[in-house]
């Protein structure tokens, strides 16, 4: 059973189980991994300051996938949710387009944030214009 984080096989968490458990294990570690993340995540940044949270999944401004796979198969599924910052504090009271005025920019940047992290895995293309 092989476990990606972000479609990304990670090795160190890969794991030998009889076939007649892998969906009961697959899921447990799904889900005690989503769980761990998110606790020690909002843990480690609201309460200690002296606690790192290097050893947890971080969140991103993208909902992070983890599956669990057993040769081509998706047994569990969770996902972690996106950090989001909450770019309408300031606009209580205002109108409506200065609203949509704050938010749309936002969501374009976090689109194309998740692109650009897609992108790293694909092969470099030429560029345009270029006749080699």
């Amino acid at each position: 059973m092989i476990f990606l984080l972000n479609n990304k096989p990670v090795d160190a968490l890969a794991l030998i189980v009889h076939r007649s458990a892998e969906q009961k294990i697959g899921r447990m570690w799904v889900k005690k991994l989503r769980e761990y993340s998110l606790l020690c995540w909002s843990f480690c940044a609201c309460v200690c300051s002296n606690v790192t949270a290097d050893k947890v999944i971080p969140r991103q401004l993208f909902e992070v996938p983890i599956q669990a796979v057993v040769g081509k198969r998706v047994i569990a599924r969770e996902t972690l949710s996106a950090l989001r910052a909450d770019v309408t504090a300031g606009l209580y009271g205002g109108t409506s387009v200065s609203t949509t005025h704050d938010i749309l920019p936002s969501r374009d940047r976090r689109m194309r944030l998740s692109r650009t992290l897609r992108a790293e895995d694909e092969t470099p293309r030429k560029p345009k214009g270029s006749k080699t």
